[in-house]
C-alpha cells in the first residue's frame, strides 16, 4: 500500500525477541516463540467455544453442483491483492488463472459439499505478526493477522452464495411459523 501511494515501505522485520526470559535474534527462535505464542492463544479461545453435533445430513439441503463457470465467476470477483498466502498465491494471482483452475476447483468443491468434508489444506493460512504497542520485544505486543489461502476465500464465498439463499428461505418461514404462534397466543389472552 505505501509503495503504490508512493510512502517508502515501513521496515517490519523483528529484530528480537524475549523467549522465556531470554533475549533471542536468531530468526528461527523468532518465529518458533511467535508461532508458539500463537498457537497457545488460539488452544484457549479454541477450547472455550462448546462443541457441536457434527452428524448433520449435509444432502438434505439440496445444494447445487458447482460449475467450472460459476468459479470463474466467484474468482472475478475476489478483490484483487498482491499479498500472499502459504502457498505463495494472491488472489490478484488467481484472478489471472481462473480458468485454467476452474475444473479441478470445481471437482474438488463439489466433493466437499456432497462428503461434508472441508478440505484440511485449506485450513492453513500465513501468519504475521503485526506491532500494536509496547515493547517490541514481547510476543504479547504483538496481534496476528492471518493470511487465508486464496483458494479458501474462493470456496468461502461458493458456500456463502450456496447456503444464504437457504438460510434466508429457513429464516423466512420460521418467521411465518413464529408470528402465527404469537397471534394464537395473542387470541388466547
Amino acid at each position: 500500500m505505501n509503495e503504490c501511494i508512493g510512502r517508502p515501505a515501513k521496515n517490519e522485520k523483528i529484530e528480537k525477541i524475549n523467549a522465556n526470559g531470554i533475549t533471542t535474534d536468531v530468526p528461527l527462535e523468532i518465529a518458533n516463540e511467535f508461532n508458539n505464542f500463537f498457537v497457545k492463544v488460539d488452544q484457549q479461545i479454541s477450547d472455550s467455544v462448546p462443541t457441536i453435533d457434527k452428524n448433520h445430513d449435509i444432502q438434505l439441503l439440496n445444494l447445487q453442483n458447482v460449475t467450472p463457470e460459476f468459479i470463474v465467476k466467484i474468482v472475478k470477483e475476489l478483490a484483487s491483492k498482491n499479498s500472499s498466502d502459504i502457498d505463495g498465491m494472491s488472489s490478484k494471482m488467481a484472478k489471472f488463472v481462473a480458468k485454467e483452475i476452474s475444473i479441478p476447483l470445481s471437482h474438488i468443491f463439489n466433493l466437499s459439499l456432497e462428503s461434508g468434508i472441508f478440505p484440511e489444506k485449506l485450513k492453513r493460512s500465513r501468519v504475521i505478526p503485526i506491532f500494536k504497542s509496547g515493547s517490541k520485544n514481547e510476543c504479547d505486543n504483538y496481534r496476528p493477522i492471518s493470511l487465508l489461502c486464496s483458494i479458501l476465500k474462493i470456496l468461502e464465498k461458493l458456500y456463502l452464495k450456496n447456503f444464504l439463499p437457504i438460510f434466508n428461505q429457513t429464516i423466512f418461514y420460521m418467521s411465518i411459523s413464529m408470528v402465527s404462534s404469537l397471534k394464537g397466543q395473542l387470541n388466547t389472552i
